[in-house]
């Protein structure tokens, strides 16, 4: 079982945050990197959406709301670099977060359909 670090989360909510800007990490890639399942982050990420929207998922972890209370008001980019995420890592899509679902939307580019 993966034991989520402070960057681990902080990196679910540069996803959550930033997730669906063009070159943004794909979920896959991170959770690949991080040692965790895509449906584990992608379950974090709604964490993030309930501590900032009321709807998601609402059991989320002490360390979760601690990351959402300090973070959440930071730009992109130094949210990115808190994350450990590299701007060229993992950029074959963007991902959104809508209605309690993630959908992954592939970019243009050399050996993608």
């Amino acid at each position: 079982m993966h034991q989520w670090t402070e960057e681990d989360d902080i990196a679910a909510l540069y996803l959550y945050k930033f997730g669906d800007r063009p070159g943004a990490p794909v979920i896959d890639d991170v959770a690949g990197v991080r040692g965790m399942s895509a449906d584990s982050l992608g379950r974090r990420i709604q964490n993030f959406r309930y501590l900032d929207t009321g709807a998601g998922l609402d059991h989320y972890a002490k360390q979760t709301a601690a990351i959402y209370r300090e973070y959440s008001t930071l730009p992109e980019a130094e949210l990115r670099t808190l994350a450990g995420l590299r701007r060229d890592a993992g950029a074959r899509g963007a991902v959104h977060v809508r209605a309690a679902q993630v959908f992954r939307i592939p970019t243009r580019g050399p050996g993608r359909k």
